[in-house]
C-alpha cells in the first residue's frame, strides 16, 4: 500500500507566509497603537489648545465689547442722542441678555 502523496506547497509559500504575518501586524497596530497615538497627541495638545482658544475668545469678547462702545458713541454724535454718549450699561445689558438666554437654553438641555 502506498502513502498518500500530500501536495507540495507553492513555490513562493514563504512570501505568502510573510505577506500574511505583515498584514496581521498591520491590522493589529491599526486596532491599538493608532488610537493610542491619537490620545497621546490630544492629551499633549489638548490643554494648550484650550488656553489658547480661551484667551482669544476672551480678547475677542473685549474688542466687541469696544467695538459697539465706540459705535454708539458715534450714532449718538451723529443724531445728538445724549445717553448714547455713556452706552456701556447698554452694551453689558445686551451681552448679559445673549449669554442669560445661552446659559438657560444649555442648562435646558442638560440630562441632570
Amino acid at each position: 500500500m502506498t502513502a498518500p502523496v500530500s501536495p507540495t506547497p507553492p513555490p513562493d509559500w514563504p512570501a505568502q507566509a510573510a505577506d500574511a504575518i505583515v498584514r496581521n501586524i498591520d491590522k493589529l497596530k491599526g486596532k491599538t497603537t493608532v488610537p493610542a497615538r491619537t490620545a497621546a497627541k490630544a492629551m499633549k495638545y489638548g490643554p494648550a489648545v484650550a488656553m489658547f482658544g480661551s484667551v482669544i475668545a476672551v480678547l475677542l469678547l473685549i474688542g466687541s465689547l469696544r467695538f459697539f462702545e465706540r459705535l454708539l458713541i458715534k450714532v449718538g454724535d451723529i443724531w445728538s442722542i445724549s445717553w448714547l454718549a455713556e452706552p456701556m450699561w447698554m452694551i453689558y445689558l445686551f451681552f448679559g441678555v445673549v449669554f442669560t438666554s445661552i446659559g438657560w437654553r444649555l442648562w435646558s438641555q442638560a440630562k441632570i
